[in-house]
């Protein structure tokens, strides 16, 4: 007989930071925005607050966002009797959880407005997806297969979604450094305080995702080869792993190592973004290996 928890409270909770993420965005979107705000943010270094009608508004809102997917995250762990980690909605939630937390930490740092905008849309559209997009039998809990009954099961998937979370936000802000610079006609980003913070801002999340990354793939290959008997078998997961962290290594070594700024890190990031997609949700769901959830392929609901 099948394991089928009742999760109905834990879905509530998930739905109401959707609808809250929602009016967030409606908030931070119903003032003048893209190009005019971001003009408008590089003439005022340091202003974060163009929006003070709303900004307190989406602040707080933020803060009860995180305090629905806290408890709809330890409501989900007692029903399930196992870390809420070990499937793509639960690890989509958690992803969710990150970047919402993240929106804070950009407020407290002095964002630009229209910065925090366009990062608002991630935790809106991550969670709507798991909520919305997902058919029920991924959605389902339920006891955790054989491969997952394993202590690198907290270790290896909570590094990995640290890091898609790290990285995502620094290539979005890569993607808004160009832009940017295009609206403006692409001008010397050293006299335009905007694209200065926006490439720092990049750089330091970067540099904050990529070694989690790093022990994302490492933590990986040990339980691989405790569960399959290899390190490595190039699954479709591991081959976009791999690019994936060969992208960010090259934008970091372009920053180090050439100290170049602006527009080759902004596009070589750009292009990870694409990337930590693809390695996160369009193997999972659409290839062929060890780690498809099985919306279209079949398979194990492994990270």
């Amino acid at each position: 007989m099948s394991y089928v928890p009742s999760l109905a409270n834990e879905a509530s909770l998930v739905n109401g930071a959707f609808l809250l993420l929602l009016l967030q965005s409606i908030l931070r979107w119903s003032q003048p925005t893209i190009i005019p705000r971001f003009q408008q943010s590089a003439a005022i270094e340091g202003n974060a607050n163009t929006s003070a009608g709303t900004q307190p508004i989406t602040y707080w809102l933020d803060r009860v966002v995180l305090v629905f997917l806290s408890v709809a995250r330890i409501w989900r762990w007692i029903e399930v009797q196992h870390v809420p980690i070990s499937n793509l909605y639960e690890s989509l939630v958690f992803l969710s959880f990150l970047l919402a937390s993240a929106l804070l930490v950009l407020q407290d740092q002095g964002a630009p407005q229209a910065v925090v905008a366009r990062a608002g849309r991630c935790p809106l559209l991550v969670l709507g997806f798991a909520s919305f997009c997902l058919p029920p039998e991924l959605q389902a809990a339920g006891p955790l297969v054989p491969a997952l009954k394993s202590n690198w099961l907290l270790r290896h998937v909570t590094v990995r979604i640290i890091s898609y979370a790290g990285l995502r936000l620094g290539s979005l802000r890569s993607v808004l450094w160009l832009a940017v610079s295009w609206a403006q006609g692409f001008p010397d980003q050293s006299n335009t305080p905007l694209l200065e913070r926006l490439d720092q801002a990049s750089y330091r999340l970067i540099t904050f995702g990529f070694p989690f990354l790093t022990l994302g793939i490492l933590s990986g290959a040990v339980w691989a080869n405790e569960t399959w008997g290899s390190y490595w078998s190039w699954d479709p997961k591991e081959t976009w792993s791999l690019i994936t962290w060969l992208v960010f290594a090259t934008y970091l070594h372009t920053r180090l190592r050439k100290g170049q700024q602006g527009f080759i890190p902004a596009t070589v990031a750009s292009g990870g973004f694409v990337r930590v997609w693809i390695c996160y949700l369009g193997v999972n769901l659409l290839g062929k290996g060890l780690h498809s959830y099985g919306w279209f392929a079949g398979g194990l609901s492994f990270f």
